[in-house]
């Protein structure tokens, strides 16, 4: 296995690159051609009990945005922001799109130069009511010594207004990273913390911390043998450390990866380095709840269909102290028609199942949507067939309790689609930020919220402002306890999607 990430490609483009450059740094670029030539049989059916019911809301078609390159984020309006690979002038672009599968572009990356950016990674809308994100091109950093750029730092209004506050490679012999692959996350002090995938001064990624003014702070460099090119989104715990993983490096001889823990001064420990057997190469964020971690890997496991010696992917469980349990390997049924290839962060329904998609299987080498309980029994929800998009880029879930995604090509042009996925959740409401103390300023997202009549913090009442029937404007009550938010109204109680934690 090459040490290093070879070059990207200034032929293909971008987003070829980056799935090539890293194929290709693990030798399975060919095993992924073969499978997806394999006929495809019969799909799973699920129960006829579990109303299971996907749909196609948007077909790109080359004169909107294509190919799209991310997950989504639910805004302030209800709507769903997304970023894709190409738009109509200009080489990526953030847009938005309604529950109903209607589109609007707000922002074009690269119109007249790329110092803006470009290619974006998944949004965050933060406590202040704009979205902040990274790209993994473009940028100004002066001392990138890639001509397509190392990634840039953005805010971006609700109405598409962008200011770009950072260019990776701004430090000498690229320090502060380069290339950032994954969303960030804000922690309680308000600022952002992310990995770059590049950089630093081994050039195996960087772990930072950007204000949202974007003064950037190095919390870690990489060294290989604590891992190396992290791709996943931070995870923050109820005390406020960090957990993450990086898909190369490690202690195990291979370098197949590894999940780390760090704390906001950059205290960094690595938890578990892969052997293969337990899973290699995680590139989705993990999952915390209950204590403990979950996440997947994209290739390794023993599935014992796989046709690849690399393995076809795990899910795993991994606690705090790094004791780690493989509960699923993938391809472990007849034909992979389970999926393989995870390479997508998974997401905790309100149901308490783990939602994913795999970017390729066996079968039809189009991709796969799935569930998994905390015990490791997965369910294949649909497979995609390429008419409704291939190459998933991951799951959202919307406050109306149905899961929306995208695909990052296929459907009728193949450009890639938008779809969504109801297995029958019911509405919830999400509070941004998931913590703060008492008096501070809580946004509660929802549906139907205009007839409103009370707000609780864990069975304390809280004063609000009705603004839209998206938003809610309330404070953290005195007296308010960690527990779940709700709201009552003339409909049904809406209850949060996960505990706020009410902080001394």
């Amino acid at each position: 296995m090459n040490r290093r990430l070879t070059e990207k490609a200034q032929s293909i483009h971008p987003r070829e690159a980056i799935t090539a450059g890293r194929l290709k740094a693990f030798g399975v670029l060919s095993v992924l051609v073969i499978v997806a030539a394999i006929p495809a049989p019969a799909q799973d059916k699920l129960p006829p009990s579990n109303a299971v019911s996907f749909a196609t809301l948007l077909n790109f078609d080359g004169t909107n945005d294509s190919y799209p390159s991310a997950s989504f984020v639910q805004g302030l309006d209800g709507d769903l922001y997304g970023s894709a690979t190409i738009a109509t002038f200009s080489d990526g672009s953030i847009f938005k799109i309604t529950p109903a599968g209607a589109l609007t572009t707000l922002f074009d990356f690269c119109k007249t130069d790329c110092d803006d950016g470009e290619i974006t990674n998944s949004l965050v809308l933060a406590t202040d009511g704009n979205f902040y994100g990274t790209t993994y091109f473009g940028g100004s950093g002066a001392t990138c010594p890639n001509t397509a750029g190392c990634g840039a730092f953005f805010k971006m209004t609700p109405d598409g207004t962008l200011t770009t506050l950072y260019s990776f490679c701004s430090q000498t012999n690229c320090a502060d990273g380069a290339n950032p692959y994954s969303a960030l996350i804000q922690a309680t002090d308000g600022d952002f913390y992310g990995t770059a995938q590049g950089g630093g001064i081994n050039n195996d990624g960087t772990i930072f911390k950007l204000t949202p003014q974007g003064a950037l702070t190095l919390l870690h460099t990489f060294d290989f043998n604590d891992g190396a090119y992290p791709t996943s989104t931070l995870v923050r715990d109820a005390v406020g450390n960090f957990y993450g993983s990086a898909f190369a490096g490690g202690d195990e001889g291979n370098g197949l990866g590894v999940v780390f823990k760090i704390t906001p001064n950059g205290a960094f420990t690595v938890l578990h380095s892969f052997n293969g057997t337990d899973g290699s190469t995680p590139t989705g964020a993990l999952v915390e709840t209950d204590g403990k971690l979950f996440g997947t890997t994209s290739y390794g496991g023993n599935g014992l269909a796989c046709p690849s010696s690399n393995g076809c992917g795990t899910f795993f469980m991994i606690t705090p102290s790094g004791e780690l349990a493989t509960l699923y390997s993938f391809c472990s049924r007849t034909n992979c028609t389970d999926g393989n290839y995870p390479f997508a962060p998974i997401i905790l329904g309100t149901d308490g199942y783990f939602y994913g998609t795999t970017q390729d299987v066996t079968t039809n080498g189009h991709g796969t949507i799935f569930k998994v309980s905390r015990d490791g029994v997965l369910t294949t929800l649909h497979s995609f067939d390429g008419n409704d998009g291939y190459f998933p880029n991951g799951l959202f879930q919307a406050t109306n309790g149905s899961f929306y995604g995208t695909a990052g090509a296929g459907g009728t042009g193949n450009y890639g689609t938008v779809f969504s996925l109801s297995v029958g959740l019911r509405p919830f409401v999400e509070t941004v930020p998931i913590s703060g103390k008492v008096g501070d300023t809580v946004m509660i997202l929802g549906n139907d919220l205009v007839d409103a009549t009370h707000v609780f913090f864990n069975h304390t009442e809280a004063a609000f402002k009705v603004v839209s029937s998206s938003e809610i404007q309330t404070t953290v009550p005195a007296g308010a306890t960690t527990g779940l938010v709700a709201v009552t109204r003339r409909g049904p109680r809406l209850s949060s999607n996960v505990q706020f934690q009410v902080r001394p």
